[in-house]
């Protein structure tokens, strides 16, 4: 049995346990490569209800709920806790950014998903990225606070917060730049070169000056129509 297929199992385990209980039951945080696991699977599952969440809207990792609002009698009540993760000490802080934050999780032994998004920031006095707020399971939420007070060589401190502190970080993806190539026509622009040279040297209007102005005309277009 691989991961997939013990993933498929708790999550009928969960949905089942919701349907007969009237009561939520939740996931911790899934990947995007779990949540394929589970679209794959909706039709199976889809009978408890369900609702998607990781801690604010357009989360990567995200948790699920199975039940509904309705055989429950209230909302459901997702155990993420949000915390913030700042440097004791802007100025003599290193530049941090996510698998840092996310190491230095790991070494306390917590597992990956019992953590959700890594919001890292930047300081609005240095400019560094020693801030972050993360999302995670409401059970790990004091001993993160407890024990994570070192990332590399920058001591932290964490507070905990509202997901409303997180409203105004937006979230940035960085795309590809394109390359353009182009096409260079040497013969075409040598001639216009030439033309353009005997353009600038004649200054009488004579059939031969005439026709070099035709001659530089033709010639711009077939240049053109290289790039």
């Amino acid at each position: 049995m691989n991961e997939n297929d013990i993933l498929k199992g708790r999550l009928k385990d969960l949905a089942n346990a919701a349907f007969r209980q009237n009561r939520y039951t939740y996931t911790n945080f899934l990947s995007a490569a779990d949540m394929e696991v589970f679209y794959s699977n909706l039709e199976q599952l889809s009978f408890a209800g369900y609702t998607i969440f990781g801690g604010r809207e357009s989360c990567d990792r995200v948790m699920i709920a199975f039940g509904n609002e309705a055989d429950c009698g209230y909302a459901p009540a997702f155990p993420i806790c949000t915390m913030k993760v700042s440097a004791v000490s802007d100025k003599f802080s290193d530049d941090l950014n996510h698998r840092d934050f996310l190491g230095a999780l790991m070494n306390l032994g917590i597992e990956r998903e019992m953590v959700g998004d890594i919001l890292v920031t930047e300081s609005t006095h240095s400019g560094k990225h020693n801030n972050a707020y993360i999302f995670c399971v409401d059970t790990v939420a004091d001993y993160i606070a407890e024990n994570l007070t070192k990332i590399r060589h920058t001591n932290v401190k964490c507070t905990f917060c509202s997901t409303q502190d997180t409203d105004e970080i937006q979230i940035k993806k960085n795309f590809p730049k394109r390359k353009r190539i182009f096409s260079f026509c040497r013969k075409p622009v040598d001639k216009l070169k030439s033309a353009c040279y005997n353009k600038h040297i004649k200054t009488k209007d004579t059939p031969y000056q005439r026709k070099a102005d035709n001659e530089v005309k033709e010639n711009q277009l077939s240049a053109f129509s290289c790039f």
